[in-house]
């Protein structure tokens, strides 16, 4: 089989409320070119009885939970697309969003961080959006959010080439700590809104 052109890694902790949501988002969008992967961590909220519901997802059980930071790392031990994208089991993709991050995964090679805009959805129905021009970004110039793993596109070579890991030790901001020495590797991002 050929290697896929994205890997999604799906880290859930005790997320039954939203897994569903989450996890029919992605499975109407994908194709052969997906590789999906959820990376349960001992979940005790029946979160991995809705996971056996859906066949088309790789699945990692985790034996205790030791943080997002680690099912991250082993969703990237266990990914085998050329780019690889993070969703939150709480987020939902929008309709096309998987389409929209293939085309970019095709970029990788060029551009090892790709970055989108973020819509925020609240209960009362408003929406919030926040975008950037599209375009090419230095280190030193890019766009606000660029902190999360959640709104980004990134090539797994380069990852695995640079031996970058989210850090296991921190409960908070880790994300943001990826980025940045990803970002002080690659010196530049493309943003789409």
């Amino acid at each position: 089989m050929a290697r896929p052109k994205l890997s999604l890694i799906i880290p859930v902790y005790n997320k039954a409320p939203f897994l569903r949501r989450c996890l029919d988002s992605i499975e109407k969008q994908l194709t052969d070119e997906v590789q999906a992967v959820i990376i349960d961590e001992a979940s005790t909220d029946g979160s991995d009885k809705i996971i056996l519901e859906y066949d088309k997802f790789d699945w990692i059980y985790l034996l205790e939970n030791g943080g997002v930071s680690k099912a991250r790392n082993e969703g990237l031990d266990y990914a085998e697309g050329e780019a690889v994208a993070f969703v939150d089991a709480d987020d939902a993709l929008e309709d096309g969003a998987i389409e929209k991050m293939l085309t970019y995964a095709e970029r990788v090679d060029k551009w090892p961080i790709i970055q989108f805009g973020q819509k925020r959805l609240f209960p009362d129905n408003r929406v919030y959006l926040k975008c950037a021009e599209k375009g090419s970004y230095t280190v030193e110039s890019v766009p606000k959010y660029w902190q999360m793993v959640w709104n980004k596109v990134y090539s797994l070579d380069f990852i695995r080439r640079h031996s970058v890991r989210f850090r296991e030790d921190m409960g908070f901001g880790e994300d943001e700590v990826f980025n940045i020495e990803l970002l002080c590797r690659a010196k530049k991002l493309w943003y789409s809104p």
